[in-house]
Order: structure tokens, then C-alpha cells, then sequence
């Protein structure tokens, strides 16, 4: 993995693999290991409600 940090009118990681990119946009005022780690409990969190949602879906379509 690489991860690239650029600053500019913001800040930005770009984490690459060797099949995968992504940018993060980084927080003002935090280190970027604080503020990756941040958007990775976002998204995390946002991933659980995604899942309990398509829980509740799935039960619905056995009601249908």
C-alpha cells in the first residue's frame, strides 16, 4: 500500500493498492492518521447502518 498525502486548498490522502485507489479528503487542524482513522469510523458506521437497512428490506420482501 502507498499512501500520499497532498495539501492545497485541502488536504487530501490518496491511498493506492495494486488493484485499488482512493482519496480522502483530510480533516483541518487533525494529523492525517487521526483524521483517516475519523473517516474510517464514519464510514464504518455508515456501512452498519447501510446493512441494517438492507436487513429490514429483505424482511419486507418475504412480507410481499
Amino acid at each position: 500500500m502507498k499512501v500520499r498525502i497532498f495539501v492545497g486548498a485541502r488536504a487530501y490522502a490518496c491511498i493506492s493498492t495494486d488493484t485499488k485507489s482512493l482519496d480522502v479528503q483530510l480533516s483541518a487542524g487533525k494529523p492525517a492518521a487521526a483524521s483517516l482513522r475519523e473517516s474510517a469510523k464514519d464510514m464504518r458506521e455508515e456501512a452498519a447502518r447501510f446493512l441494517e437497512r438492507a436487513a429490514l428490506i429483505e424482511a419486507a420482501a418475504e412480507l410481499v
